[in-house]
């Protein structure tokens, strides 16, 4: 709500808002012409409208007063919950403080505290985030490795953890995705729906050599003519 603004019910229970009869400066025009149409009730200097329009509705709901600088203690409050209900990364916490706008200072105290509580642990985070996107949402190595790059995970932390994964897990993992998507693909020949399904497998970040291994599997178990160029 605007400080020039104020809204409010009626015995009838039907919402009312009351604006300046000139609107003040930055009120969109769609706003301003919906006021029109409404039929204002005028009385000194105001109007008194019934809030029934969306695009009144929604600017007035929007127009809040400028919420107060966040203070470090705050800030630092907000986090420790968060990270008490789930993993997360120190890129993470970075980008909420300075959305908040905390000064740099107040930032490098913040995460000074949260690495040395172990609130926050970078090789722990990798840990459950690579297991959980391998197991729950049946990704590769490579779509994983993507992920953690854009949450500024380096390669010396997530590396090790990778190799700890056995190269079956990612064959069991995609093999029931691929019988899934092979009879559901539409095509023209079978040459032009192994094409696919290959292209659904590296969209889901499996390499090739783990690609071939289901191919195989498939072929053994004879769910379809899938014709697979080596030099693909």
């Amino acid at each position: 709500m605007t400080p020039d603004c104020k809204s409010g019910g009626t015995p009838n229970g039907r919402r009312r808002l009351t604006i300046p009869e000139c609107p003040p400066p930055g009120v969109p025009a769609d706003l301003q012409s919906a006021v029109k149409k409404v039929r204002p009730i005028k009385t000194g200097g105001f109007v008194i409208l019934p809030i029934k329009h969306k695009c009144i509705m929604e600017y007035y709901d929007n127009s809040k007063r400028p919420k107060k600088p966040m203070t470090e203690e705050q800030a630092l409050l907000k986090l420790t919950t968060l990270c008490t209900k789930a993993e997360h990364c120190s890129q993470e916490m970075l980008d909420k403080m300075k959305k908040w706008g905390l000064e740099e200072e107040a930032i490098a105290r913040n995460m000074e505290f949260l690495t040395q509580k172990k609130f926050i642990d970078d090789e722990r985070f990798a840990r459950f985030f690579i297991n959980d996107k391998i197991k729950y949402n049946k990704w590769g190595r490579r779509k994983v490795e993507q992920a953690l790059w854009l949450k500024h995970i380096p390669k010396e932390i997530s590396d090790p953890i990778f190799e700890e994964i056995e190269d079956d897990m990612y064959t069991e993992t995609l093999l029931p995705l691929m019988k899934s998507k092979y009879k559901s693909i539409k095509a023209k020949n079978d040459y032009e729906r192994s094409m696919k399904l290959i292209r659904f497998a590296l969209g889901r970040g499996y390499s090739m050599d783990v690609i071939h291994k289901c191919i195989d599997k498939m072929k053994e178990e004879d769910l379809g003519d899938i014709d697979f160029e080596e030099d693909f």
